[in-house]
Parts: structure tokens; C-alpha cells; sequence
């Protein structure tokens, strides 16, 4: 079929929407912490559910657009809703979530060790004023913890404990890596959570998540 006539069956728009849309919804996906960060807690959902109503809007037009189609017209027709199906079948079986957190975690786990020692040691200690369990990482650390760059510290009995957000909502809803001195397994209302999840990730850290999922 030549592409001029692959021009006239109208097939580049819904292509291009679904093309687009599926980029977008993908990028959001993979790129899910960094930038709930970025655009915060409140914006990013919003953003995210206005793409997925493109997404679904683009993908009932895919559908028709292939309906609408002769038998023998269909061959092309097909591209944009076979474009969104696939991405929708990357995003339901691949792990976004937690390829991101393990490659964040190692990535920065030298760094963040680092700020450990300068904590148990004394270097790093309370300076947020409104908060005498949170510590602002200098400007150039910041990025070890999201939603600010401050990190939580307790310390019970000669052993310290330090948290480090990787998203930070309101109230008890966050998670992030939290480091144990003696490796002992978090309590669900550390740092005064509500602690749903905690997994062991290393020796002396663990991935734990506060909030609305410990129901």
C-alpha cells in the first residue's frame, strides 16, 4: 500500500494520539518517583489521571478507527490500537516500582551510608527547628532524600535508626530506606508511622511504607 494512501485512510492521527498518549503514560510510569517528587504529592495525580483519561478516550478511537475499517483497509488500522495495547501490557507485567527503587538504592547506597556514619558520630544532628527527629542534608545531599532532602533519626538504647523518604506524603503517609545500627527488624510505629510494608533490602536496610495500606 503506498503511503499516500495510507495518508488518505486517516490513520496518522489516531497513530500519532496513541503513539503519544502510550510515551507519556509509559514515561509516567517509569519515572513514577522522581516525579512525584518533582511535581509533588497533590499535582501528579492529577496529571496522571488526565492522562490516563487521553489514554482510554485514544484507545476507544483506535478501537473504532479499526472498526470503522474495510477488511482489506485494516493491516494499518490496526498500528495505534495495537500501539496501546502493548503499552498496556509493559505497564500491567513490568515492575516499574521496584526496578526504580533497586537501582535508586544502589546507586546512592555508598552516599547514604556515608550520611549514617555522620550521624551516629555526631556530625549530623537535629537542625530542622519545628521537628527535633529531622536533619536538612546539606544542599549538595539533598537528593538522598526526597521531598526536601531532610531524613529522620531516632535513637533507642545505643542503637540508631535513619530513614531516608522516597516519597513523602502528609501526616503518617511515606516510605523510603531505613537503616537499622543493629539490624533488627523495624517496628510498625518507628519514626511514628503506621508501617504497612517493611521488607529487608541489605544488611542494616529495609524498605518500609507508612500510611493508608496498613488497613
Amino acid at each position: 500500500m503506498a503511503l499516500s494512501e495510507y495518508r488518505k485512510q486517516e490513520t496518522f492521527c489516531p497513530l500519532w494520539a496513541a503513539a503519544g498518549v502510550s510515551i507519556s503514560l509509559l514515561g509516567m510510569t517509569a519515572g513514577f518517583w522522581e516525579l512525584i517528587d518533582i511535581l509533588t504529592p497533590f499535582i501528579f495525580p492529577l496529571i496522571l489521571m488526565g492522562v490516563l483519561v487521553i489514554f482510554w478516550a485514544t484507545l476507544a478511537w483506535s478501537l473504532v478507527h479499526v472498526l470503522r475499517k474495510k477488511r482489506y483497509k485494516k493491516t494499518f488500522a490496526f498500528f495505534p490500537l495495537g500501539m496501546q495495547l502493548l503499552a498496556l501490557l509493559i505497564i500491567m507485567t513490568v515492575p516499574f516500582s521496584s526496578i526504580m527503587l533497586d537501582l535508586d538504592f544502589k546507586r546512592h547506597l555508598k552516599e547514604r551510608e556515608k550520611v549514617v556514619s555522620r550521624v551516629i558520630s555526631g556530625e549530623l544532628k537535629p537542625n530542622v527547628a519545628h521537628n527535633t527527629s529531622l536533619i536538612l542534608l546539606p544542599d549538595d545531599q539533598k537528593y538522598l532524600s526526597k521531598g526536601g532532602g531532610e531524613i529522620m533519626v531516632e535513637k533507642h538504647s545505643g542503637e540508631t535508626s535513619v530513614f531516608f523518604f522516597m516519597f513523602r506524603g502528609v501526616l503518617d503517609n511515606f516510605s523510603g530506606f531505613m537503616y537499622r545500627s543493629d539490624d533488627s527488624n523495624p517496628q510498625r510505629d518507628d519514626f511514628d508511622g503506621d508501617f504497612f510494608e517493611i521488607k529487608r533490602i541489605n544488611e542494616n536496610w529495609y524498605w518500609a511504607a507508612s500510611g493508608d495500606g496498613s488497613d
